[in-house]
């Protein structure tokens, strides 16, 4: 009988031990726009439209996973010549750390020519 209480005694000191020791782990740090980066690889004039061929990367050393809506997006905004701006904004993908990938959006443009810029943003 007593062997049962001293088995049944170290299982349950052992969990309690394991237990504390997951609790200390630390949180891991929030993404920040800063571990994302967007590259605009070519732009192509399709119709009223522009093609954007771009890559994502994640540059942390964690997964970037999406539950719900993305928290980061990539903002492409198309300058024509005479001043107007058109902008589209493509959410991140889920992205394993140091992934590059590559993706494709469409920027209306009503037909005008325009030059494309990207950046990252939080997600509002």
């Amino acid at each position: 009988m007593k062997k049962t209480c001293l088995i049944q005694l170290i299982v349950v000191l052992l969990t309690l031990s394991l237990w504390n020791c997951k609790k200390n782990e630390p949180e891991p740090e929030p993404f920040l726009i800063t571990n994302f980066s967007v590259t605009v690889v070519a732009s192509t004039a399709a119709a009223n439209m522009y093609r954007v061929n771009y890559d994502v990367t994640n540059m942390s050393t964690r997964r970037y996973t999406i539950t719900g809506r993305p928290r980061f997006s990539a903002v492409f905004t198309a300058t024509a010549t005479d001043g107007t701006t058109y902008t589209t904004t493509d959410g991140l993908p889920e992205l394993d750390p140091g992934e590059k990938q590559p993706r494709t959006t469409f920027v209306d443009t009503k037909g005008k020519n325009a030059t494309i810029g990207a950046e990252i943003r939080q997600t509002p």
